[in-house]
């Protein structure tokens, strides 16, 4: 994670609504027309989401999609953490992209996190040692930018480029990256907020360099758009 963490601190991204058919059903809506062959049941409903979240219970964030659960393989941990190393991680992402073929993988992190709030709290034993870093990084960088955010702000911008880290780290991986280049499968970056009890997605935004100034969580922070609502779009400009 850490070795790209300077650009993905500087990289201009927007926050948008998630709209629930973001992500297509595969379950069939309608009944099949007589005469034609039944499909089987593991045709009709496939397994095409690796979502990846947090092991927090009270984050209800798959919701977000009318997607059935039985198209989704869910793989939780604490802080919804891929890049440490952990086996179980690792052999999800595996089973997902090479046996099961999924089409998308969403990484859904969500704010008010306690483990964002407590990153250097050591009973995490080490297991969020390099988010911790993470997230000394960007507060310099912030400071290096004069930029002040409020405690509630700054732990939803770290929460952000955190979810933004592990999707790219997760792009390079090998039978990700192969996936991606032959199958086109698709990289989603997702945080639930308890406020609007739904999720955002994280974009990159190339053209945030050529708009005008604007704040992201209600602070001046140059290179984050954010969207409220369907009716409010705000725009930074440049890079973080």
């Amino acid at each position: 994670m850490l070795s790209n963490a300077p650009n993905i601190i500087q990289t201009p991204y927007v926050v948008l609504p998630v709209p629930r058919d973001l992500i297509p059903s595969q379950t069939p809506s309608e009944e099949p027309t007589p005469g034609c062959a039944q499909e089987s049941a593991a045709e009709e409903k496939k397994t095409h989401i690796l979502w990846v979240g947090c092991s927090d219970s009270s984050v209800t964030e798959t919701d977000c999609l009318d997607v059935g659960r039985d198209e989704m393989f869910v793989h939780r941990n604490l802080g919804h953490l891929l890049s440490n190393g952990d086996l179980s991680s690792r052999s999800a992402v595996e089973w997902s992209v090479e046996l099961l073929k999924v089409e998308h993988i969403v990484v859904c992190g969500h704010y008010d996190c306690s483990l964002i709030a407590q990153h250097e709290n050591e009973a995490a034993h080490g297991w969020y040692r390099d988010v911790a870093k993470l997230h000394h990084l960007d507060d310099a960088h912030l400071s290096s930018r004069d930029i002040e955010l409020d405690e509630r702000d700054r732990h939803r911008r770290h929460e952000e480029v955190y979810v933004l880290a592990e999707v790219e780290w997760l792009k390079k991986q090998e039978s990700v990256a192969n996936a991606i280049k032959e199958r086109g499968v698709k990289i989603h970056a997702f945080v639930y907020d308890r406020e609007i009890e739904g999720c955002v997605q994280l974009v990159k935004d190339e053209k945030v360099g050529n708009a005008s100034e604007s704040g992201s969580c209600g602070s001046e922070v140059k290179g984050v758009s954010r969207v409220e609502d369907a009716a409010t779009v705000e725009v930074g400009n440049g890079k973080l």
